[in-house]
C-alpha cells in the first residue's frame, strides 16, 4: 500500500475501498496481518459500517459500504474468479459467443466452462441470448468489474510461485 497509514484498521479499510471484492483468504496476505488479527478488525469495521461482507462463491468479500449495488458486487466477486474472469474478459473483447467459442478462447475445460457459466448465469451477471449465445447482462458493470480487479504485477508473481513450489497434484 502506497499510503502511510500505520493503523492496521485504517489500513484494512483503504484495502477494502481500493481492491473492492477480495476475500478474507488474500487481505491478511496483502496486509501482512494475522487472520485473526484481520477477523478482529473487520468485525470492527462492520459494526461501524464501514465495509460490508456478502457471501459469494464460496467465499466471504468485502467492500465500501454503499459503493457498489448488489448486482455490481456479484460482477465484482465473479471478476476475482480466474475461470469467470476468462469468460468476461472474452465476451467483452469479442462479444456474445456461444459454448464451444467460448472454450477456444478461454482454453477451459468443457466441464470448468459449464460450471463457470452456470456460475455467472445464477449470478445474473450473464444470460444466454439467441442463437445459443452468451452476453453479459450489463457490459459497463462488467467493464468496471474488470478494470477494477486486473491482477497486479505481485498477485502474478504470487500465482507464479505457488504454481512452481505447489503444483496441481
Amino acid at each position: 500500500m502506497t499510503e502511510l497509514v500505520s493503523n492496521p484498521r485504517e489500513r484494512l479499510r483503504v484495502l477494502v475501498a481500493r481492491e473492492p471484492g477480495l476475500h478474507l483468504r488474500e487481505l491478511p496476505r496483502r496486509l501482512g496481518l494475522s487472520l485473526n488479527a484481520v477477523r478482529y478488525h473487520l468485525d470492527a469495521l462492520g459494526a461501524q459500517g464501514a465495509v460490508v461482507a456478502e457471501h459469494a462463491g464460496g467465499f466471504v468479500r468485502f467492500y465500501p459500504p454503499s459503493a457498489y449495488s448488489r448486482a455490481e458486487r456479484a460482477v465484482l466477486a465473479a471478476a476475482r474468479v480466474h475461470g469467470q474472469r476468462a469468460v468476461l474478459e472474452a465476451l467483452i473483447r469479442h462479444g456474445p459467443a456461444s459454448f464451444e467459442d467460448l472454450r477456444a478462447l478461454t482454453h477451459l475445460s468443457k466441464g470448468s466452462l459449464h460450471w463457470h457459466l452456470k456460475t455467472l448465469s445464477a449470478a445474473a451477471v450473464i444470460a444466454p441470448t439467441a442463437p445459443a449465445r452468451w452476453a453479459p447482462t450489463n457490459r459497463s458493470a462488467v467493464e468496471m468489474a474488470l478494470a477494477l480487479t486486473a491482477p497486479t504485477a505481485a498477485d502474478t508473481l504470487a500465482d507464479a510461485a505457488n504454481e512452481i513450489f505447489d503444483p496441481p497434484l
